[in-house]
């Protein structure tokens, strides 16, 4: 019986290969660690495009680059040059990870290709943006406020920001499930996930593409009943197709640990069921209703997410005049992965053409 599921198994697998189990641009990229300063390091996945308008990449709460497999390869396709960054591998809260990670980021990357940025945020990722891009810093009295000669600064090198499925504080209950859910993120190395692009840049990619194909398999024989129990309100599985990868692959290689003082910050918000810098100086969802946006704004909501509730997201969206995509019956991940991604990509490709004729 072993000897005929394993059969089975590599028999599916060579058919399967030519699906891509890993798309052959992200195998292709660049896989790099970036260091500023000798200090700070950033792990990234750039597929170049000389020349092209550069897209920033921000993962959410517990991920990584590899979050964007998906995403990053659409808009890739569709003529950008992504870079998709690991934004919590540096050891700093949430109001300092806008205040200095993104900026850093968005400067390299200006730096680098001379060109003004898109800048793309899921999730936590997204909410990181929006406190850079709104120009929350700690002022010289050592408190958080508003820096305009920030917020000024970052406008000059972003072109327009994407908000996909990023919660803005309306909605936020310590009692949710889901919420409860994200509280345990690990702030440690988590063993069982693989580093792709170690795994590429070893060559050896190879190896892993029986192990994607397995989990793929289980996971439409035995998995979807489970999955369904356990990701509630994340992903909605009429959302990828059966020789879909997707979820394999997030699975495997999507998921980092937040760093101590970014989970410090977020178990401080889910305590006092409010977003705010972490001496409650700024309210950061009176900013992102209240101030005008500093850049061209667009967002993504997600009818089933119960982490960043489409109707708080349309209604953020709506209060500045922004355009938005709502995708029915979709989680919170299906926005970055699976079939919905083709919607996704052609929304921010329409938007980022449309700014920039401006």
């Amino acid at each position: 019986m072993l000897k005929i599921l394993v059969l089975t198994l590599g028999l599916v697998a060579q058919f399967s290969y030519a699906k891509e189990p890993i798309p052959s641009a992200w195998i292709n990229a660049y896989h790099k660690t970036l260091t500023i300063n000798g200090e700070y390091s950033y792990p990234l996945v750039r597929l170049q495009r000389k020349r092209a308008r550069p897209v920033v990449l921000l993962h959410g709460l517990g991920g990584n680059p590899h979050h964007f497999i998906d995403l990053g390869t659409n808009l890739y396709k569709r003529g950008y040059d992504v870079w998709a960054f690991r934004w919590t591998s540096v050891n700093r809260s949430l109001d300092e990870s806008g205040a200095q990670t993104v900026e850093e980021l968005i400067d390299i990357v200006n730096r680098v290709t001379k060109k003004k940025v898109i800048l793309v945020g899921h999730s936590l990722g997204g909410m990181v943006s929006k406190i850079s891009l709104y120009g929350a810093r700690k002022l010289p009295s050592g408190k958080w406020g508003i820096d305009h000669k920030s917020k000024e600064r970052m406008a000059k090198r972003v072109l327009g920001f994407i908000s996909i499925a990023s919660p803005n504080g309306l909605g936020l209950s310590a009692s949710d499930p889901i919420i409860k859910f994200l509280n345990f993120v690990p702030d440690y190395e988590i063993p069982l996930i693989r580093n792709l692009s170690h795994i590429i840049n070893e060559g050896d990619v190879e190896k892993e593409m029986l192990s994607l194909e397995m989990m793929r398999f289980f996971r439409l024989t035995f998995g979807n009943l489970a999955t369904n129990f356990f990701t509630k309100g994340l992903i909605n599985l009429r959302n990828y197709e059966r020789d879909s990868y997707s979820l394999s692959r997030i699975m495997k290689y999507g998921f980092s640990p937040l760093s101590k003082k970014a989970k410090a910050q977020f178990e401080h918000w889910i305590n006092i069921e409010q977003i705010t810098s972490i001496d409650e100086e700024l309210d950061y969802t009176r900013i992102f209703f209240q101030e005008k946006n500093p850049v061209p704004f667009a967002y993504v909501a997600a009818g089933d997410d119960n982490i960043a509730f489409g109707e708080y997201v349309i209604d953020e969206a709506m209060k500045h005049n922004s355009p938005f995509l709502f995708l029915p019956r979709s989680g919170h991940l299906d926005t970055i992965i699976g079939k919905k991604v083709s919607k996704v990509g052609n929304f921010i490709d329409k938007f980022i053409k449309k700014i920039s004729r401006k």
